[in-house]
């Protein structure tokens, strides 16, 4: 189990990029919610920092409101040293060399800045926002009880008795899961929906379109880096139609690439990308199927 957890760790960091995080509780909730808030902001473009970084107050504020002075200060520490790690300062690199890579110390620096920002203005925290000796953040899931709640939809092949043919379909979900800690959500969910397929010819020369009612029990394994996320899943699928039930139950697997966004009140967005493929063994009178599928998730995690 720790080996095969090990392999999908390495996967997420080669596929999302690994981001380093501070060791102690308080201050990687800090970092990951202020980091954030400055990728989403860089991805529109970030041009004069103090403008930035007053932008981002109060989403920044939220959070370290909710965390203790020595958390602040020691994720400021923290800072420093891994700007030193990664190269920085970005403007002396740049200077030294205006083809060095600065994104990494540049990115760090911006959330410096604004962590920097909000302990110096903690002092206008309101009352309802106290320090929290283990705060635990507000931008991810990490050490509470979320509820996931998405729109599926993709389209793909359907392989079945040597033929292939167009389908594709959507439903909706509800994933109940935990965060495990800054990085991992575990969570098992509810998925019903409907895919359709083009059937064989008939007397005239077309296709008839063949539609099921489908569902599913999905085990979600996700990995996020800040604002990025990697779902690794697993299911059981049934398919049934108005007058039967498909049997034996077919199984899929699926990983996705998504971002998540700010939370607005308890509600986070999210978006995935992602691939699926779907076994259904023989059985009723059907051979066995295969479906390979291209699709979208998105959802709303919330907070509970």
């Amino acid at each position: 189990m720790n080996r095969a957890l090990s392999l999908l760790l390495t996967i997420s960091y080669v596929l999302a990029g690994c981001a380093t995080l501070p060791t102690g509780r308080s201050e990687s909730a800090l970092y990951v919610d202020v980091r954030k808030a400055v990728e989403l902001r860089e991805s529109t473009e970030w041009v004069v920092d103090r403008l930035e970084v007053e932008a981002l107050a109060a989403s920044a504020m939220r959070s370290a409101c909710q965390a203790d002075a020595p958390a602040r200060e020691r994720l400021l520490t923290w800072l420093d040293a891994e700007i030193t790690r990664v190269g920085g300062p970005a403007e002396a690199a740049y200077r030294r060399d205006r083809d060095a890579d600065i994104d990494a110390s540049l990115s760090l620096e911006r959330v410096r800045a604004v962590v920097r920002y909000a302990d110096e203005h903690a002092h206008e925290c309101p009352f309802w926002l106290t320090p929290e000796p283990d705060f635990a953040g507000v931008q991810s899931d990490a050490y509470r009880l979320v509820l996931l709640g998405e729109s599926v939809g993709g389209g793909g092949m359907i392989v079945s008795g040597g033929r292939a043919r167009l389908g594709g379909g959507g439903g909706g979900r509800l994933t109940l899961a935990v965060g495990v800690n800054q990085r991992i959500t575990l969570g098992v969910g509810a998925e019903i929906g409907g895919i359709g397929s083009f059937g064989n010819e008939d007397a005239t020369g077309g296709r008839s379109l063949v539609a099921r009612f489908t569902a599913a029990v999905p085990l979600l394994l996700r990995i996020t880096n800040v604002s990025r996320l990697i779902d690794f899943e697993i299911a059981a699928t049934a398919r049934w139609s108005s007058s039967d039930l498909r049997l034996p139950p077919g199984v899929r697997g699926a990983i996705g690439y998504g971002l998540t966004t700010v939370r607005v009140g308890p509600f986070m967005p999210t978006a995935v990308a992602y691939i699926s493929y779907e076994y259904l063994p023989p059985g009723d009178g059907f051979g066995a199927e295969h479906l390979i599928l291209l699709g979208t998730k998105v959802g709303l995690d919330f907070d509970f």
